[in-house]
């Protein structure tokens, strides 16, 4: 029916954009599939509505944790290589500053002094925004899920296609 269709339409509106940038899509299709008839929209709505954005990684945490050292708020994250990356370059840059200015070259020192900011500073960023992607990806994992598993997808077979396993 054209409830179905329409709130189908708005839930696949815009894949690729994150699940926060997402919501006013999905509560639009919530809205329009809660005038349904069909017991599974509603259901589905029922359960997608309790679905939101949970801080299950603290942003300010990572970020901190970087600052202290850097590279730990990614490594807190499970993000190892990139931590591990953030430690080398910007520990390896500040140390060659302090190298190059002990023995009085300057320039040199300023220009990796000025890498070691920019490495420590990105090392802040990265870890605070991997924070952010991974409860992102989170919420939409866990809405894909309530998905699957009422079968609210518009597919080419049909609509509203039960899983069968």
């Amino acid at each position: 029916d054209f409830i179905t269709l329409l709130g189908l339409c708005y839930l696949d509106l815009e894949p690729a954009r994150v699940f926060l940038s997402r919501q006013a899509n999905n509560k639009k299709a919530l809205e329009i599939f809660q005038k349904s008839k069909n017991p599974r929209l509603l259901e589905f709505t029922a359960e997608a509505e309790g679905i939101k954005l949970k801080r299950e990684h603290s942003p300010a945490l990572a970020g901190g944790l970087s600052a202290l050292v850097p590279g730990l708020g990614s490594m807190s994250l499970g993000r190892y290589k990139e931590g591990l990356y953030a430690a080398f370059f910007t520990l390896g840059f500040g140390a060659a500053a302090i190298e190059s200015r002990d023995q009085n070259k300057n320039d040199l020192a300023a220009g990796f002094g000025f890498f070691a900011l920019a490495f420590y500073g990105g090392s802040i960023y990265s870890a605070a925004n991997s924070a952010h992607k991974l409860n992102n990806m989170a919420a939409d994992k866990r809405f894909k899920n309530v998905r699957n598993k009422h079968g609210i997808w518009f597919t080419p077979a049909g609509i509203l296609i039960e899983k069968k396993f």
